[in-house]
């Protein structure tokens, strides 16, 4: 079954009082529980949503790897959908999901993986689609046995492209690219204001790539960071003359700002629609993530260690 619809032809769902005892019984008598077979029945994948009151009995009976921050929390499963069917609860005794709760403000710049740490992801519901809030330390782990008992909620569920989307917020938690610390140290100055302009133009912008001409340690006072920045937007926005001139506009405020840093050389700046951006350009930019790190809370010095600690 494809996360992409709920299922229709469901049994009636335990009560949550059927669901403790099942749960508790598990745990006392492994012999009970069926294997594989029962998560199977239960129709457990990648992208699952566990839902709160399920969560809130889990965290109650000491089930859960970390306690829920909110009462009204959900999980989101993010094993692999074959590791979940694994046959053997010894080669996989365990399942990962993130921690998550509905927002109903979501926040342009959280979307699209425009900041590191905090993601506002879409969610289907049968009245219409929601958002969820996902901060990235949030993430906990259960008995993968429990599956047998629990069944994943069928009225908030997120679509593929979303569960594809919350996977790659996970794996830039561990794999981002950094700037060097020296680039870190010289561009402290005008975080603030910048993010200021990204944020005001959120709605219209994907994210903010900035090339550099080394990723060096440019120690000595006189070397520069020579840079080019790329604003990349959707092609509808880019499409709407109005829209673009102001983003322009917004570009080219972000660029005198990072021009004005000592050391630093903002040496051109485009605003690109997303069609045009190919794989090896990619390779070749590093994100700006918004919120990378509060400047005025460390010291600069030690601006490039809160960048790579992730």
């Amino acid at each position: 079954m494809s996360p992409d619809t709920p299922t229709n032809a469901e049994p009636p769902r335990p009560t949550t009082a059927q669901l403790r005892a099942k749960l508790e019984q598990l745990a006392a008598e492994p012999s009970a529980r069926r294997g594989v077979a029962g998560i199977v029945d239960n129709r457990w994948e990648q992208g699952s949503v566990v839902d709160a009151e399920t969560l809130r009995v889990l965290a109650e009976l000491g089930l859960l790897a970390r306690q829920p921050p909110r009462e009204n929390a959900i999980g989101v499963i993010l094993t692999q959908s074959c590791d979940i069917v694994n046959g053997s609860y010894d080669a996989e005794p365990e399942v990962e999901l993130w921690l998550a709760h509905v927002t109903d403000r979501p926040e342009p710049q959280y979307f699209a993986l425009k900041n590191p740490r905090r993601l506002h992801l879409e969610a289907n519901t049968p009245t219409g689609a929601c958002h969820l809030e996902i901060n990235g330390h949030l993430r906990t782990s259960m008995p993968r046995w429990t599956l047998e008992a629990l069944r994943p909620d069928t009225i908030l569920f997120l679509a593929k492209p979303h569960v594809d989307l919350l996977l790659d917020f996970l794996v830039n938690r561990f794999r981002r690219p950094a700037f060097p610390n020296a680039f870190n140290q010289r561009r402290t100055s005008a975080i603030r204001k910048i993010e200021t302009t990204l944020k005001r133009h959120a709605k219209e912008i994907y994210r903010l790539y900035v090339k550099l001409n080394t990723f060096d340690e440019l120690v000595n006072d006189g070397a520069q960071y020579v840079v080019e920045l790329y604003l990349l937007v959707s092609q509808e926005h880019f499409a709407v003359d109005q829209i673009r001139h102001t983003l322009d506009q917004a570009t080219a405020k972000i660029a005198g700002l990072l021009d004005s840093c000592a050391g630093i050389v903002v040496d051109d700046y485009h605003v690109v629609p997303d069609i045009s951006v190919r794989l090896s350009d990619l390779r070749r930019w590093t994100p700006w993530d918004t919120a990378e790190f509060s400047v005025g809370e460390v010291p600069a010095p030690f601006v490039s260690a809160v960048v790579r600690d992730g």
